[in-house]
């Protein structure tokens, strides 16, 4: 999450800052923007689909296009997926489909395929009793069902989904698709929704719980467990620095969501104003947010990466609605 981070702040400040700055040498400028998308796909492979976009952005500083600077607005949009090819081509030779297990596992969070399909007759008791564990006043949180407590099912359940066909499942339920992924998108934007499925439980519950019984840890991790000198004492709680983050955690929360709101705001004006800044700050952050909501993929880690962003935006459209107030009652 920290690289996916800086690789979409190094793209946002490339076409904000660096872009209008190297207007005469536009195509060294795309071939730049490219490998920065490039890099920021071997982190996570959802950002090489911001490359039309980021071409657009691209040209919107520019009042009149020449040859030279579409140029380079192509090699925004279509570099990054030459680049990719390697990776891309080794996934898909070595394990095929597999962006529809993981599609799969957000079909089952979201609960898109009714538990009453024929489909999961195999799974359908698991699957109930999964969903109301999870219910909270009768309904679902935003993030839908837990997949930590239920890694095994939701392993099940998306190779069956992979096996019916991803794209096949959507289109039979295509209102109901839609409304999760509006359901995602909030719990993006950072809507509290209850709570969200903590990895690090998930990582926990993987090595102590699920972990092969004939092994251990020690024997794994090739630690000696005789060396009784290192180990660290156990953790009995009242760190400042956790009880500090903790207490903050709610006001992070509200501030995170207003930015949110304030993001979508400026979005709509900078389209009204055609503001190639406002458009780029707004419009690429809300853009990956909205990739991972096709997914139905609700977990908070696949946002962490964008709250810096939206936090910076907020701090913008405040700024910028001050100095409005302040000139008009001047």
């Amino acid at each position: 999450e920290t690289g996916i981070f800086f690789w979409m702040a190094l793209l946002l400040w490339s076409l904000i800052c660096l872009a209008p700055a190297s207007r005469r040498m536009p195509i060294a400028m795309g071939c730049w923007t490219a490998v920065v998308i490039a890099l920021g796909y071997y982190w996570r492979p959802t950002v090489l689909y911001l490359s039309p976009l980021a071409a657009m952005a691209f040209l919107l500083p520019f009042r009149r296009g020449n040859q030279r600077l579409l140029t380079g607005a192509l090699v925004v949009a279509l570099g990054p997926w030459l680049l990719s090819y390697p990776w891309r081509h080794l996934t898909q030779k070595y394990k095929p489909g597999s962006y529809a297990e993981f599609c799969g596992y957000g079909m089952f969070k979201e609960v898109l395929v009714p538990p009453d399909n024929a489909l999961l007759a195999p799974v359908r008791e698991d699957y109930t009793a999964a969903i109301r564990r999870d219910l909270v006043n009768g309904h679902l949180p935003l993030d839908g069902v837990s997949i930590g407590e239920n890694q095994a099912l939701a392993k099940k359940m998306a190779a069956i989904f992979a096996n019916a066909g991803i794209g096949r499942l959507i289109r039979t339920y295509a209102l109901r698709y839609i409304a999760k992924v509006a359901k995602a998108m909030l719990f993006f934007l950072g809507v509290p929704g209850g709570t969200s499925d903590d990895e690090n439980g998930n990582f926990s519950h993987a090595v102590f719980t699920l972990w092969p019984p004939p092994d251990s840890l020690n024997q794994m991790i090739g630690w000696d467990a005789k060396w009784v000198q290192f180990n660290p004492q156990p953790y009995r709680g009242g760190a400042a620095i956790g009880k500090l983050l903790d207490m903050l955690r709610p006001v992070y929360t509200c501030l995170v969501l207003a930015s949110s709101v304030l993001s979508l705001l400026w979005l709509a004006v900078s389209i009204k104003q055609a503001d190639p800044v406002g458009l780029t700050l707004t419009a690429i952050p809300l853009a990956l947010l909205f990739l991972h909501a096709l997914t139905l993929q609700a977990a908070d880690r696949y946002a962490a990466p964008v709250y810096p962003i939206m936090l910076a935006n907020g701090v913008i459209v405040i700024r910028s609605c001050a100095r409005f107030l302040s000139r008009s009652r001047h």
